[in-house]
């Protein structure tokens, strides 16, 4: 960095802040950064090396792998690699949806009044339950690592993201639970939707939502490891949160953290997929 000019030094940090912020595609930018580094000479500098080098070689990379090939000096190469794993850009999507929920805490009473039907007394249909346990760590944990025993390669290692994106996500919706301590919805005997602070009662573990947190750090595993099932695997995570709801468990406002947590727990694992084998039990 000290052989640029002003200029060009102020453009690669530009370039670096806007990978940071998500501005873009990431590879894109890392790939224009990486050269301007690499032609720090003049351009007809550049030019004129370029027609006395050899031409360069051919280098095999793993499939889907995001490379830019640099002159340097003498006929070696330089050269930028990420896998896709490696190349995970974190979103902001954890910050907004954080916000979101913070932002709905005064209204969550109204929200609840509002969704509890006349005589209802809390419990809920065949239907909500079942999309319910979708969230379940006791149903999760065991499906993911039956799949680590007995699927392929990718099977195995997509199971074992989804399962330290899990322990990820428990760590910090449990922590948080019992620190807050929240009266859930449903609760009698108690002010509901109330913080009453460190508490290790069920009753008071409203906030985040654990299975909306669990079903969104999976969900966000499968769908960055398999594109073609996001949709599939964003829906069924949002109809376990609006269970958790429609079921009187949680408030808007935990589901909506829980979703925060879970994706932003499941970033952390995909930023660093490479140094996580896949499990085989």
């Amino acid at each position: 960095m000290q052989g640029l000019s002003l200029p060009v030094r102020t453009l690669v940090v530009c370039l670096a802040v806007a990978c940071v912020l998500g501005a873009g595609s990431g590879a894109a930018a890392g790939q224009a950064a990486a050269l301007i580094l690499g032609f720090a000479p003049s351009p007809a500098a550049v030019l004129g090396s370029a027609r006395e080098s050899p031409a360069p070689r051919v280098l095999a990379l793993p499939p889907g792998a995001t490379y830019a090939l640099l002159p340097a000096e003498g006929p070696s190469i330089r050269m930028i690699s990420s896998s896709p794993a490696q190349g995970h850009d974190r979103s902001r999507v954890p910050g907004v949806l954080a916000t979101l929920g913070l932002l709905l805490i005064p209204a969550d009473q109204r929200i609840a009044e509002r969704l509890r039907q006349p005589g209802e007394g809390g419990e809920a249909d065949s239907l909500t339950e079942a999309i319910n346990r979708l969230g379940d760590a006791d149903l999760l944990i065991p499906v993911l690592v039956s799949v680590c025993a007995l699927g392929g390669h990718q099977q195995r290692r997509t199971a074992t993201l989804s399962l330290a994106a899990l322990l990820n996500a428990g760590v910090i919706t449990q922590t948080t639970k019992s620190l807050v301590g929240r009266v859930r919805p449903d609760t009698r005997g108690l002010d509901p939707g109330r913080f009453t602070g460190p508490s290790m009662d069920n009753n008071r573990a409203s906030f985040p939502s654990g299975h909306a947190a669990n079903a969104f750090a999976v969900a966000r595993v499968v769908a960055a490891r398999h594109p073609e099932e996001k949709w599939l695997c964003y829906g069924l995570a949002t109809f376990v949160a609006a269970c958790r709801v429609r079921k009187h468990a949680h408030y808007l406002s935990d589901v909506f953290v829980g979703a925060a947590v879970g994706i932003y727990s499941a970033d952390a694992v995909l930023g660093h997929a490479s140094g996580f084998p896949a499990l085989r039990f």
